[in-house]
This record gives C-alpha cells, sequence and structure tokens, in this order.
C-alpha cells in the first residue's frame, strides 16, 4: 500500500492538499481540515511532483518530492 503523510508544524491546519506533476498539471486535490493528512492508495507514476499545501492562514508551503 502506497501512501503519503502530512503533517504542518505551526499553530494552523492543512486547509488543502494539491500534487502537481512537472507538466503542470493537479493530478490529486483533496479538501481538509486537520494538522496532519494521510492519503492512502495514492496513484502515482514514477517522477518528480510538487505537493502544495494551503494552511489555514492562507499561505501556500511547496515540497518537491520524488516517487521512485
Amino acid at each position: 500500500e502506497e501512501k503519503l503523510e502530512l503533517q504542518i508544524n505551526n499553530n494552523t491546519s492543512i486547509n488543502e492538499i494539491s500534487i502537481i506533476n512537472l507538466q503542470g498539471q493537479t493530478v490529486f486535490i483533496q479538501n481538509n481540515q486537520s494538522q496532519k493528512l494521510t492519503i492512502r492508495d495514492i496513484q502515482l507514476n514514477k517522477g518528480i511532483y510538487l505537493i502544495r499545501v494551503l494552511d489555514s492562514n492562507h499561505v501556500y508551503h511547496i515540497k518537491k518530492v520524488v516517487k521512485l
């Protein structure tokens, strides 16, 4: 089972998570209202993705991940 776990460490919560491939296509999007999020059975091809998290202060956090 493939899964992605995210946690935001400040006093905010995750409002939205997007996974974007390097072609600029959003391959996953989910609304949320917690400090921790687990996405199960995520189907991503091998490659590089940007994980974009919008927090409850309306600030975006972006991280690059590599799916092997």
